[in-house]
């Protein structure tokens, strides 16, 4: 059986305070993917080329980001992802600030793998913590999904 990718996806401008903490995020996201043993794959939308050696000393395997945008980073990183893996092997596709749950996804991953799932999404506890307008945003995510899927889930994790 081989290893379950953990995808993400980055472009380290340093522009601001927020994107030199989201670069380093992702830093610490292939640190801790590679240290559970999982194969990780990063989409880059051109970061310095300092950056994305790091990315790979770290131990992601990095590809260039082929079309602008965010949705398109993360349909390339689950395609590259897909393309390492044999089928029926877990995918996950995270974002660079969820680095401390990385060492959670044994158990999501196991449940995909031992289930037979298609699909294995991890939710929220709690809306408590977030903006009302986000939390209120999520939650008409999670009404839109069940009532187009018939599946209660929360749609909008990240």
């Amino acid at each position: 059986m081989s290893k379950p990718v953990v995808t993400t996806t980055t472009f380290a401008t340093y522009n601001s305070h927020a994107e030199t903490v989201r670069a380093d995020c992702a830093l610490k996201t292939i640190e801790a993917a590679v240290t559970h043993d999982y194969i990780t794959v990063a989409i880059d939308g051109g970061s310095p080329v300092e950056y994305v050696e790091q990315m790979k000393q770290l131990g992601a395997q990095v590809f260039v980001q082929e079309l602008p945008g965010m949705g398109n980073a993360r349909r390339e990183a689950l395609r590259h992802a897909r393309d390492i893996v044999p089928t029926g092997q877990p995918i996950v596709w995270t974002e660079p600030e969820k680095y401390p749950l990385i060492p959670e996804l044994k158990l999501p991953i196991s449940t995909f793998t031992e289930g037979n799932y298609d699909l294995v999404m991890l939710r929220r506890t709690s809306l408590d913590s977030y903006p009302p307008e986000q939390a209120m945003a999520y939650r008409l995510i999670a009404l839109a999904t069940k009532y187009l899927t018939g599946i209660d889930s929360d749609f909008g994790w990240g």
